[in-house]
């Protein structure tokens, strides 16, 4: 998008720590948009998670809901200890 330094005027630097008096003439805004990188490009081109990542989380925040939860959660842990001792002791016999 092409901007003219005669579409701005003075505007409060947001990063006032960058500029001495906190504000930037119109053709110092201007040049700083124009040349600014878009959240896209920063990104490398990628728009967000893909649908795998996605669902990978959910799968994991379901089993962790699953086996942390209160009310029954301790009795599934020792079901699933008790198989795992089970499966140690048949492979090793």
């Amino acid at each position: 998008m092409e901007r003219s330094p005669n579409d701005l005027k003075l505007v409060a630097d947001p990063v006032s720590h960058i500029s001495i008096s906190g504000f930037h003439g119109a053709r110092e805004v201007v040049e700083h948009l124009d040349t600014a990188a878009t959240q896209n490009e920063l990104n490398g081109g990628r728009r967000g998670p893909s649908l795998g990542t996605l669902l990978l989380g959910a799968v994991i925040g379901a089993a962790l809901m699953y086996i942390l939860d209160p009310a029954q959660g301790s009795s599934r842990r020792a079901l699933a200890r008790d198989k795992a001792g089970n499966l140690a002791r048949s492979l090793t016999a």
